[in-house]
């Protein structure tokens, strides 16, 4: 054997060592980032499925509200102030909005169901969320965030070792 291929397997086995002994601190650190990271998964999809339940909420009320000045135009037209053309276009109108509407229905089951997968609910189970549980304040984005304590970067340093 060369030196150099000696050097190799001393430096492997340096690193070998290494990782028996910090073994068992990496490996927590690890299950640690995993159980924040479903934290965050969690929180993302219960505010995600919020997101669209609120934006769902607005697009069936301006569906209504289009709805009402289609049946004015329509009434305008049969009286001849309107012309023709106006109330194709809020028919148009009319129609994007419904399709808009069952996209935001596809999108807060599509969520649901991933809160659900998440938390391991089953699927055909119905998932009931309070009303308003959302509060955004100022405060929640004046806190300091001390990024040396978070779980990544403790596991950054332990690989840094290696």
């Amino acid at each position: 054997m060369d030196l150099e291929t000696l050097r190799k397997c001393e430096n492997w086995l340096q690193v070998r060592a290494r990782e028996t002994t910090s073994d068992g601190g990496k490996k927590k650190l690890i299950n640690e980032l995993i159980k924040e990271q479903l934290i965050e998964k969690v929180a993302s999809s219960y505010y995600q499925v919020y997101v669209y339940q609120q934006k769902l909420k607005i697009a069936a009320s301006n569906l209504e509200s289009t709805k009402k000045v289609r049946a004015i135009i329509d009434g305008q037209f049969q009286n001849g102030l309107a012309r023709k053309i106006d109330l194709d276009r809020i028919s148009v109108k009319v129609s994007n909005l419904e399709a808009a509407k069952q996209q935001l229905i596809n999108a807060v089951q599509l969520q649901e169901n991933t809160l659900k997968f998440f938390i391991g609910m089953p699927m055909n189970e119905a998932i009931q969320l309070p009303e308003n549980t959302m509060e955004v304040t100022a405060a929640a984005f004046e806190q300091n965030t001390e990024v040396s304590k978070r779980t990544e970067m403790a596991l950054l340093k332990s690989n840094k070792n290696y």
